[in-house]
């Protein structure tokens, strides 16, 4: 059964930074200071945007293997139609060449919207960031933009997903409590703690944690 966050534990959550929660973290002593967070190869496209906060509905995607079959994206979308709100889609690329793959544009990201989700987390490509960003509010986390979609294959959902690598986080579906993932605005960081939690870095150097959240660096950062 999940827990959720009332609206108010979400609005606090969207009122720290980044780092301030990284800081937080550190003082339980549950992870080494190196862990728990994606590295710099994950980019916030929209800064511009509020913190992003909400509950990860994950896959793991594949756009550049010739004639992989999927289970179809169908899955995804009625998984994200019954989670929690707000929901964050975390897709992890497990294809054959994730610097050429391409797991969402504006037709994905609007049907998404539509069904709850304020943003997607991926290690892999995102496309159409002009038509995306006239949907408003909604976010994108992504390695980087190409500009073709290949061929996108759903491979799984529902599961475990690693992004940005072993020293990375992994983030699980729908936990007991929410994944909250906070990400300030060009950084991110992802994580699988139940309640999502990112630790953001320097404006232009990403990082991220169990949670979504962008917020704006902090003066110390600036």
């Amino acid at each position: 059964m999940i827990t959720k966050l009332s609206h108010e534990q979400l609005s606090a959550l969207r009122r720290i930074d980044s780092p301030t929660i990284s800081n937080a973290i550190e003082t339980f002593k549950l992870r080494p200071r190196v862990a728990g967070y994606v590295g710099y190869d994950i980019r916030c496209i929209f800064p511009e945007l509020p913190p992003t906060v909400g509950y990860a509905v994950t896959c793991t995607v594949d756009s550049t293997t010739e004639g992989r079959q999927g289970i179809g994206f169908q899955r995804l979308y009625e998984l994200l139609a019954n989670a929690p709100k707000p929901a964050i889609v975390v897709m992890q690329d497990v294809g054959t060449d994730r610097l050429h793959s391409c797991h969402a544009g504006e037709v994905m990201s609007t049907r998404m919207k539509r069904l709850g989700a304020i943003g997607i987390l991926t290690d892999g490509g995102l496309c159409d960031v002009r038509e995306v960003r006239t949907l408003g509010g909604f976010q994108y986390f992504c390695a980087g933009l190409v500009v073709s979609h290949g061929n996108p294959v759903c491979v799984n959902v529902g599961g475990e997903v690693t992004i940005s690598g072993s020293a990375s986080v992994r983030v699980t579906c729908c936990t007991e409590t929410p994944m909250v993932s906070c990400i300030s605005p060009m950084s991110v960081r992802t994580r699988s703690l139940r309640p999502l939690t990112a630790s953001g870095l320097r404006r232009g150097k990403p990082c991220a944690e169990s949670r979504v959240l962008n917020s704006p660096p902090s003066p110390a950062q600036r």
